[in-house]
């Protein structure tokens, strides 16, 4: 098993206010007020608490589930524009949320995981510039798992929540890879086995429903320059953007949000705060498209233009040779 790898060291900078480690009990605090105003912005724009989201999915399958039904057979037709999408063990790590009125759910999801990230990129202030990005506003927007899942690589003893979202946990996976993600997701996949014995055939049914915009990056326009990430293979960013690349996906804004893991300079970072809320200046733009695939068909231009491709630019301006392991307090 690979040890995980740096995202990447900045060049000397003269000590300063913002890059200067932060103490614990700052980063703390820090990240505690900002999961508290993620959990309000959340809450003060849910006014149609019956609008079903991605993670809505797991609140009505966590609710049966505490109920002694069938998750996948909650989230039907009746609940919610398709089935459910998600693995058991993302129902799982959503229970303790599933007693709370939908609203309040939503909130005290984002708020947790905003903290979690938060604490994980809060090594030093310039490491909260990710906060500012468009990418990090559509996913808190939009109640969405990424932002966990990131934080999952920055804080290893989470990194058995990659398995929640198998598809982007995957792709983190093979760019910082850690034998406690692996220990981690076999507990948890062994929980969800011990709750119900068949919930893999009932996902893939779920799955095989088909949502037809979940498409590799490479196959949509020009998506194959991406793959010349691969030419920084032993690097951890190079293996990253490679399986992105080929992993079947959205193409939201929100899925940008982990090309965070690959700036290493300050300008780097403002490259992809400032590309992301472009990106989601435009998709805000778009948002009376007929259908999510035709949303994320006319969004692709300018999500590889103000995205991937600073990013892939970012990874070929490296050397493809390995660096010194990443943790909480080197990544940032």
């Amino acid at each position: 098993m690979h040890q995980l790898h740096p995202i990447g060291s900045d060049p000397p900078l003269a000590v300063n206010w913002w890059t200067a480690a932060l103490p614990q009990r700052t980063r703390l605090w820090l990240s505690l007020a900002l999961g508290c105003v993620a959990a309000i912005l959340v809450w003060a724009q849910d006014v149609d608490a019956k609008a079903v989201g991605d993670w809505d999915q797991c609140w009505i399958a966590g609710r049966a589930l505490l109920q002694g039904k069938s998750p996948y057979a909650a989230v039907n037709a009746e609940s919610s524009p398709w089935p459910l999408i998600y693995p058991l063990p993302a129902v799982l790590v959503s229970l303790p949320f599933t007693p709370l009125p939908l609203p309040f759910a939503r909130a005290a999801f984002t708020g947790v995981t905003s903290a979690l990230l938060a604490y994980g990129l809060s090594t030093r202030w310039l490491g909260l510039l990710p906060f500012a990005s468009g990418a990090y506003f559509w996913a808190l927007m939009g109640v969405q798992w990424v932002p966990l899942l990131v934080a999952a690589v920055l804080l290893p003893w989470l990194s058995a929540l990659l398995v929640v979202k198998p598809t982007t946990g995957l792709v983190l996976w093979a760019g910082w890879p850690t034998r406690i993600a692996v220990v981690g997701g076999i507990v948890l996949l062994a929980a969800s086995f011990a709750v119900d014995p068949w919930w893999v055939g009932k996902w893939r049914t779920s799955v095989g429903a088909g949502i037809v915009y979940h498409v590799p990056l490479v196959m949509r326009p020009l998506g194959w320059v991406l793959l010349l990430a691969a030419l920084r293979w032993r690097r951890p960013e190079g293996r990253f953007l490679t399986a992105f690349a080929l992993m079947p996906q959205a193409a939201m804004p929100y899925d940008a949000l982990p090309l965070l893991l690959i700036p290493r300079t300050f300008l780097e970072r403002v490259i992809f705060v400032a590309g992301t809320q472009l990106l989601a200046l435009v998709g805000m733009a778009k948002l009376g498209a007929a259908s999510p695939s035709a949303f994320a068909d006319s969004l692709w231009p300018a999500t590889l233009l103000f995205a991937y491709l600073p990013a892939l630019i970012m990874v070929l301006r490296t050397k493809n040779a390995s660096g010194e392991p990443l943790t909480a307090e080197t990544a940032h």
